[in-house]
């Protein structure tokens, strides 16, 4: 396995260099079809056609810096005396029972997937394709460092608009299509350089694509904006990898399965 830690794997600038916008997403228009009505379900922005999922936690306090704290939710829920179950959700397992304290830096990066399990990601999936050389990334256009670079055509699904890119499946790691002089900024002391800019973009960006597949569409991996999971759907061998994966917090999931923890939210519950 190679190693994904901090920034370094995110992009060199040439790699960034190599990548631009479609201005055609036609490639992307099977996912439209492929989900279901906004907010209903997992289905709702995981595309079906897929045999098996799999729903990939994003560590607590795992963001991609030096020292960030990293717990899987389910050492969290036993801490709390909750109860870990596949479709867990944080906020009902972030207190103990009884109380409503919890560590607020203790907290899942929402519609991120951290640097170092996309790494992961990328050496488990990149077997269980024909064409790891060619992928496609959704980049929401909502990130406030994206530029655009003028191009108007989007990925349109539900309640959600993306950029599209393609390149090799390493690029779940690159910086996506930008422009320096397009790029948000906060105004440094001293003027930048263009190299400046490019090298600041490729340290700064760590929100990755929002949907990411190969060309053959052997499975596919989404991160909604607002969570802080990923699922992702594929064959049943490569689910069962997944889900065997020993430095990923990762359960079996359904298209079915809805956003709401009864089991835990039922261990708040006043005793009657």
């Amino acid at each position: 396995m190679r190693e994904h830690g901090g920034h370094v794997m995110l992009a060199t600038m040439s790699q960034t260099r190599e990548l631009f916008w479609e201005t055609d997403v036609a490639p992307a228009a099977w996912l439209r079809a492929a989900v279901g009505p906004w907010a209903h379900d997992v289905a709702s922005f995981v595309p079906r056609g897929f045999a098996a999922h799999a729903r990939v936690l994003h560590p607590a306090g795992g963001n991609d810096f030096p020292g960030g704290k990293r717990k899987h939710w389910a050492d969290i829920a036993r801490a709390n005396h909750r109860v870990a179950h596949a479709t867990m959700q944080f906020h009902n397992i972030a207190h103990p029972r009884g109380s409503a304290s919890a560590d607020r830096d203790l907290v899942p990066g929402l519609g991120a997937l951290p640097v170092r399990e996309r790494g992961l990601l990328i050496d488990l999936l990149s077997g269980s394709t024909t064409t790891p050389e060619r992928c496609w990334f959704c980049v929401w256009e909502g990130w406030g460092t994206v530029d655009d670079q003028g191009v108007t055509a989007r990925v349109e699904l539900p309640h959600r608009q993306y950029l599209l890119h393609t390149g090799p499946i390493a690029a779940a790691l690159a910086v996506p299509p930008q422009s320096p002089e397009g790029a948000a900024f906060s105004a440094p002391a001293v003027p930048l350089t263009r190299e400046e800019k490019v090298r600041s973009l490729v340290e700064s960006w760590s929100f990755g694509p929002a949907l990411w597949w190969p060309d053959d569409r052997a499975w596919v991996v989404v991160t909604e904006i607002d969570f802080g999971c990923t699922y992702v759907g594929g064959d049943h061998e490569t689910i069962e990898r997944l889900l065997a994966h020993p430095d990923l917090e990762a359960w079996p999931a359904q298209l079915t399965d809805r956003f709401t923890d009864p089991l835990n939210a039922a261990l708040d519950a006043p005793d009657v």
